[in-house]
């Protein structure tokens, strides 16, 4: 799975977003700090945290022990155990990055459609 899925594209994605978003954070702060400026900020740190920290303290090292495995010198039985042991917690996670990304984008569209409703802080 590994090796299937990390590529450049996946790279640009998953990273481009938050440094997207942290970019938006700095020019909405540059402008104002609003609601908008807020919204940017929580949507980032729901992806930062939820998604992408979730991906590589969880999902990342279940999908490395999958690799490390030699499906060639295992019994049948051992992959069956292996997968008993490695797939229900994959996919928890996989609903908790599922579960934040989509609160991110809400959170991020809440935040670009808010138009900087003013309750600011003064910087």
């Amino acid at each position: 799975m590994n090796r299937a899925i990390l590529n450049p594209g996946l790279y640009i994605i998953f990273f481009g977003s938050l440094i997207l978003m942290i970019l938006s954070i700095y020019f909405q702060y540059k402008v104002q700090v609003n609601v908008t400026f807020w919204l940017i900020t929580a949507s980032t740190i729901f992806y930062l945290i939820g998604t992408i920290g979730v991906t590589i303290f969880g999902n990342v090292p279940l999908n490395e022990t999958l690799d490390a495995v030699n499906i060639n010198a295992v019994s049948g039985d051992e992959l069956e155990n292996l997968r008993a042991s490695i797939e229900s917690k994959w996919n928890q996670l996989n609903i908790v990055r599922t579960v934040f990304s989509v609160l991110a984008f809400i959170i991020l569209l809440l935040g670009i459609l808010s138009n900087g409703t003013d309750v600011s802080i003064e910087n």
